[in-house]
């Protein structure tokens, strides 16, 4: 008997550590994902700007964003750009997990 709690305690203390570890992992890769998230759009605006900047004056992107009882607006002629802008202004007064960057609704003018 007494060399079974012993054995015990070393089945099941590295399960015991390995649980709070994983929180740990799984909150800083969350974070790491929403910052690639952001690194993505930034880009994809970037590319649309610079592909865009012979046709620039020909048309113009209105996006919007509800958020509970805020809307969030911006306006260019990259797609990309004003998508990228009302996810940061978004995630600068909220957390992440209230908008989807599928729920941006953008008409072309």
């Amino acid at each position: 008997m007494n060399r079974l709690i012993p054995l015990l305690f070393l089945l099941f203390a590295p399960a015991l550590y390995a649980n709070s570890d994983h929180d740990s992992r799984i909150t800083a890769l969350e974070y790491q994902v929403s910052q690639l998230t952001q690194q993505v759009y930034k880009l994809q605006a970037q590319l649309n700007n610079q592909n865009q900047n012979s046709n620039s004056a020909q048309h113009m992107y209105q996006c919007r964003l509800s958020v509970f009882t805020k809307e969030y607006r911006e306006r260019s002629t990259s797609r990309g750009q004003a998508i990228a802008s009302i996810i940061d202004q978004c995630t600068d007064s909220n957390d992440d997990m209230f908008f989807k960057p599928e729920s941006v609704e953008c008409s072309k003018y």
